[in-house]
């Protein structure tokens, strides 16, 4: 099933909820906070899809906060993606993978900027938070969302940041897995990839499934402004058949 996910990047207004059951989307998930800071128009687009009853997830996006490097506080910031969860409403409503989360944590590289101050700022964020501490972190607002809501939480990220900052650790295969793993799309940016991705290979040999694919930042649908404007697409794959 083919869904796309949007962030404050993305019009409100350009967004015609109604037509993406006959364009063939099944899902949208919304950022709805990043930090310690909810997202109003991420809820408010939340809101708009299930009005169109259109099924909806929601992600955070973790980020190291303004007033330090160690406030990046895991617990702090899933209780305002919790928040933010309730006042779009999208729980108990329609998910269309009955298996799988529609609540994600958003684990990618962070930026500081191209200065010569922002990459001094990037290598001691980095330093601080080794890739033991990240699993830590993960692990502490995955628990905090799932205790607090009652759903999955799982985890969205890409293939470097699994081989760098988590160092292909095992336990990741413990949650779900939305990853973004691009591949070229045409000039119309409407193209569907008809291969699957390749699943993610952790340090002991195994191997991570996919359960949701975002093969494109820069896609096109349309009922997002009449096809002109860039969004992600995705999609919801199908779980390979294990070997007995």
């Amino acid at each position: 099933m083919r869904g796309v996910d949007v962030s404050g990047w993305q019009s409100l207004a350009g967004a015609d909820y109604s037509g993406a059951h006959a364009a063939g989307d099944g899902f949208v998930i919304c950022k709805l906070s990043q930090g310690e800071s909810a997202s109003k128009k991420g809820i408010a687009h939340a809101r708009k899809a299930l009005e169109a009853l259109l099924p909806t997830g929601a992600y955070h996006f973790a980020t190291p906060l303004r007033r330090g490097l160690r406030t990046w506080r895991p617990v702090e910031q899933a209780d305002v993606f919790c928040a933010a969860v309730e006042r779009a409403g999208i729980l108990g409503t329609i998910w269309p993978d009955e298996l799988g989360p529609r609540l994600w944590l958003d684990m990618e590289w962070q930026s500081f900027g191209k200065t010569k101050e922002g990459r001094e700022r990037g290598k001691a964020f980095r330093r601080q938070f080794r890739p033991s501490e990240v699993m830590l972190w993960t692990r502490a607002f995955i628990a905090r969302v799932q205790d607090e809501l009652g759903e999955r939480c799982g985890i969205y990220t890409g293939r470097s940041y699994v081989r760098y900052r988590y160092l292909g650790n095992p336990e990741l295969a413990l949650f779900d897995l939305w990853l973004a793993s691009y591949v070229k799309v045409g000039p119309e940016r409407t193209d569907v990839p008809t291969r699957r991705p390749d699943a993610v290979a952790l340090s002991d040999g195994s191997w991570w499934e996919p359960r949701i694919w975002q093969w494109t930042g820069h896609g096109s649908v349309p009922w997002y402004r009449g096809g002109n404007g860039n969004i992600d697409r995705n999609l919801l794959v199908r779980q390979r058949a294990e070997v007995v």
